[in-house]
């Protein structure tokens, strides 16, 4: 048996033993890894209860370019278990989730209660997290994507201040207790005519289980206006056309200034 190191200098076989090649890797971790998950055409996430690969610290999380591996950021304080992509729908494209038994990363400030996204640059909590749990320590153990929503799953019976056993939904802004409703448009804007000069206030009615995340609308462009149910227009100049629409995939609303006598 010939055993090679990585640098390839060949040792001389043990007497009576046939020959074979065994080159060691410097790619290996420091400790089991429990997820993988590959962007397409892009890089390798590996999560677990390593604090390093090839010599780099990366504690618990690592990314693989095809020729090296590197950090994301500071990693988590305690090892994954679970690794997803999943988009919100918010314009940020699909990214990177992590679950597991952390509570923060970097600093004990940044608080990320067993369940985080990777922004490209930190890890960002998502709400108050998960907690609570059958056992001494709660964690999250599962990450899916089903029906446009990131679900988890794992030791914990508590999403903030909700009663959750074992299973949450993430709704953008907060976790939820499945089954989870559908953000939808119950009463549309009412065209209005006004008096030149005047203002005039648009309301829209919607409902579903997560937090409501309103985008109105005024001449093809997104206003700023986005977390309100109520939208106001300032005075108006006389046959200006003026458009609204609240949440995206609605039909707009018209509103066309008239002189008054």
């Amino acid at each position: 048996m010939y055993l090679t190191s990585s640098g390839g200098r060949r040792a001389t076989p043990a007497h009576g033993q046939r020959s074979a090649n065994i080159r060691t890797t410097p790619l290996g971790p420091t400790n089991f890894v429990n997820a993988l998950v590959a962007v397409q055409g892009g890089a390798l996430y590996a999560g677990g209860f390593f604090t390093a690969v090839s010599g780099v610290a990366v504690n618990y999380i690592a990314r693989w370019d095809g020729s090296t591996w590197s950090a994301l950021g500071p990693g988590s304080s305690n090892r994954v278990e679970a690794l997803t992509l999943f988009d919100e729908g918010l314009g940020n494209g699909s990214q990177l989730y992590a679950g597991g038994w952390f509570t923060y990363s970097g600093s004990t400030s940044n608080v990320l209660n067993r369940i985080a996204k990777w922004t490209g640059a930190a890890w960002a909590p998502l709400d108050n997290g998960l907690g609570g749990a059958d056992t001494t320590t709660p964690y999250v153990y599962a990450l899916g994507v089903y029906s446009n929503g990131l679900y988890a799953g794992g030791d914990f019976t508590s999403t903030g201040a909700l009663s959750s056993v074992h299973i949450a939904r993430w709704g953008c802004t907060e976790f939820q207790i499945p089954p989870c409703t559908a953000p939808t448009i119950t009463q549309q804007p009412a065209a209005q005519a006004v008096c030149s000069g005047g203002s005039v206030d648009f309301s829209v009615s919607a409902g579903g289980s997560q937090a409501l995340i309103y985008q109105w609308r005024k001449a093809g462009a997104d206003r700023q206006e986005r977390s309100r149910a109520r939208f106001t227009l300032p005075a108006q100049a006389s046959t200006t056309p003026l458009s609204t629409a609240s949440l995206s995939a609605t039909r707009a609303e018209r509103l066309r200034a008239r002189r008054c006598p």
